[in-house]
């Protein structure tokens, strides 16, 4: 039988040790994981990693310092816990499906229940509705099982399973369709097959969280030869920004005033690099896990058109609505008996074993987990790894570039009125794997990708290596091209070029107040230049506050007071003796609804009360309900509603 299964079993081992054993399988494949841990009597300790990389800076040149900071922070002990595995089900899956040799899939129930049937999920094909497509879903008649099976359809991708009255499962298949068929046999044509792109991405990880709550999938990582980027900078607030750098080469503000002006607008417009593999032939996909926090829908207008071959958020909406699911951090944790990341992440396994002798662009990115909270990765710790070995060892990957990486650290909580918090926000982790015949073939182009880890580095680079290899695709070129094909960012480059050892975070498309690379000193919360900067930023804040007031003709926000300065720090101990400004960093309370605010302003010697901000201000604490009564993602972070009722 083609099925997975993960067991967690755990027993103890005298009054001292407790062990734990994972059991993975797949087919007739059984790997067997021990972890011990002394001393503990809950899940395994996930949270002893050593120091990954030595020395005393990630990135150390004149123009960048990036402290090299141990995972386990002293700031952050006191937020540190074990988190155990996601268990959706301690019952064996009700049902399964297995793919045959000729690629149809068959349905198939564990145990031959009577009166049990399946429903097909689709996308709505009619564009005139009131809501997007991206908002509904379909549910087909339910089709019946008959003697525990049914062949499935060549289009049935998606499926809910129904015994009785009760929905008890839900799968998703890579199905080959007729018009996938033939962009496969159209590849087949070409003499130099383009080497395929996996992006495989976690929401709200950074670099050091990674190393604390999944120290197993980065000991794989280092150990079969990935690249870490050490000095990868985020280029704003969110997913979105950070996203739409690496997949247009755009900033968010561009992109939001050419293709998105209202949050109705579909995205259909933005210049996604994914079509540029489609008209190159590849196949594409795309899946998130969230349907109500993902990308491209979260306060926004979704996709008129399905914007990739393979979109799994009929799936997502479907199984959502559809079958009880445990919660965590109020979200919904499980699909049947996976979590809604595991179908993700074994979608992604079973999307490149399928189109291993294709060329394919991927996008597979997981929110359920790593979200709201920075210890609940670690539950899913074993799964990743597992997920990334099993890609290694089948050889799908051996024509395949790929990403695993993250947009930003986490960006609010306690975690963010620490030390090392405020270098996590800005610091997500960046790996690449590079198939052994591209090192071989392209000596100086891995060269580079090699030096440049220890470089600083931003999306627009990413995007415009992912550029590169787009210009690459059926060619049979000596070289790699090293054309810069970041729009916004011009002093960017693909990473197979070598970025300047001494760059500056404006070289790399990000504003100050994301860049990482500056060195501060702290400054008193009394200090009369510290307070002045607090009262511009709330003024600049309040101001945008006016103008949505003003723009509704009512008024929604309440007018915010400056309660308390938290924090201040400068860099007046980097300034270089040309420059006429310095930068203050200053964290703020306000009144109603005790907001903490965090802005980088810059103040201007010539003129004592001269201030500008060098960036957006961050929202470090939960804002919830608050700012309920307006829509706008942005000022979202900003607004107190008047009417909590609205």
């Amino acid at each position: 039988m083609n099925r997975r299964h993960l067991t967690w079993c755990s027993w103890a081992m005298g009054p001292s040790v407790r062990a734990t054993l994972v059991v993975v399988s797949l087919g007739a494949l059984t790997v067997l994981y021990h972890i011990a841990s002394v001393g503990q009597t809950g899940p395994p300790d996930f949270f002893q990693v050593r120091k990954i990389s030595g020395g005393e800076y990630l990135v150390s040149s004149p123009s960048c310092r990036i402290p090299d900071m141990p995972a386990r922070h002293p700031s952050i002990k006191g937020l540190l816990k074990s988190v155990g595995p996601i268990v959706c089900s301690r019952r064996p899956p009700p049902s399964y499906v297995e793919r045959l040799s000729t690629g149809a899939h068959v349905l198939r129930l564990e145990d031959k229940v009577a009166h049990c049937c399946y429903h097909n999920i689709t996308r709505p094909a009619d564009l005139d509705i009131v809501k997007t497509p991206d908002e509904l879903y379909n549910l087909s008649e339910c089709k019946p099982i008959e003697n525990g099976e049914a062949r499935l359809l060549p289009d049935e991708e998606f499926l809910l399973v129904k015994c009785g009255k009760v929905m008890v499962n839900a799968h998703v298949v890579v199905a080959e369709t007729e018009a996938v068929r033939r962009r496969v046999d159209a590849q087949q044509e070409q003499a130099a097959p383009g080497i395929s792109v996996l992006l495989l991405g976690i929401d709200s990880m950074s670099r050091l969280s990674l190393f604390r709550t999944m120290p197993h999938t980065v000991e794989l990582l280092q150990r079969r030869g990935w690249v870490e980027y050490k000095g990868y900078n985020k280029v704003g607030d969110n997913t979105f920004p950070n996203l739409i750098a690496l997949l247009t080469g755009l900033s968010y503000e561009k992109v939001k005033k050419v293709c998105c002006k209202t949050k109705e607008t579909p995205m259909d417009d933005i210049p996604l690099i994914w079509k540029d593999f489609h008209q190159q032939g590849y196949i594409t996909a795309y899946a998130e896990d969230e349907v109500f926090i993902s990308t491209f829908n979260y306060q926004k207008g979704g996709f008129k058109h399905q914007p990739t071959d393979y979109y799994l958020r009929p799936f997502f909406l479907a199984t959502n609505k559809k079958l009880k699911s445990k919660s965590t951090d109020q979200s919904a944790t499980c699909a049947g008996s996976l979590s809604v990341s595991e179908h993700i992440l074994r979608y992604a396994v079973d999307f490149a074993t399928v189109f291993q002798n294709a060329s394919y662009f991927a996008l597979f990115w997981v929110n359920n987990f790593s979200h709201d909270n920075l210890n609940t990765p670690s539950a899913m710790d074993i799964k990743i790894m597992y997920l990334l070995q099993e890609l290694t060892d089948s050889g799908v990957l051996n024509n395949t570039l790929v990403l695993f990486f993250s947009d930003h650290g986490m960006r609010f909580g306690k975690i963010r009125e620490t030390v090392v918090g405020w270098f996590e926000d800005r610091l997500p982790f960046l790996y690449f794997w590079i198939p052994p015949w591209f090192r071989s073939s392209y000596p100086d182009a891995y060269k580079n990708i090699v030096t440049n880890s220890n470089r600083l580095t931003s999306p627009f680079d990413v995007h415009a290596t992912l550029r590169d290899v787009l210009e690459r695709a059926g060619r049979t070129d000596s070289e790699m091209s090293v054309k810069n094909a970041s729009l916004e960012c011009p002093t960017c480059n693909s990473l197979f070029r070598e970025i300047p050892y001494d760059r500056k975070c404006k070289d790399a498309g990000i504003q100050p107040h994301w860049c990482a690379c500056t060195e501060y000193r702290t400054v008193s919360t009394k200090d009369t230049t510290m307070q002045a900067c607090a009262k511009y930023a709330l003024s600049e804040l309040q101001s945008m506050l006016d103008a949505a007031n003003k723009e509704r003709k009512v008024k929604l926000c309440a007018d915010l007071k400056l309660k308390r300065v938290v924090e201040g720090k400068s860099n007046d101990l980097d300034i270089k003796a040309e420059m006429d400004h310095v930068d203050y960093v200053v964290v703020f309370q306000t009144t109603p609804g005790d907001g903490l605010f965090e802005a980088t302003v810059r103040h201007f010697h010539k003129d004592p009360a001269s201030f500008s901000l060098t960036g957006q201000i961050s929202r470090l604490n939960i804002y919830a309900n608050q700012s309920r009564c307006i829509s706008d993602a942005h000022l979202k972070l900003y607004c107190y509603c008047l009417d909590k009722k609205v």
